[in-house]
């Protein structure tokens, strides 16, 4: 699993190469990827970014 600090700071580009393409709001500033883990619970990780230089702010991350 992605750690938080490992995203923050990091750029939309930057984030594209780490996680791939996001589940939904590949337009906007708020990105969700789904993620499944070896137990079969599934991960859903919300990415924010900054809408004034583009970089992460802020990442959560919710099992399911």
């Amino acid at each position: 699993m992605i750690n938080e600090n490992e995203l923050k700071g990091k750029t939309k580009t930057e984030v594209l190469k780490l996680l791939g393409t996001p589940f939904k709001g590949a337009i906007t500033n708020v990105w969700t990827y789904k993620k499944g883990s070896s137990n079969e619970l599934e991960a859903e990780i919300t990415v924010y970014f900054d809408p004034e230089n583009g970089k992460v702010l802020l990442t959560d991350c919710e099992t399911v």
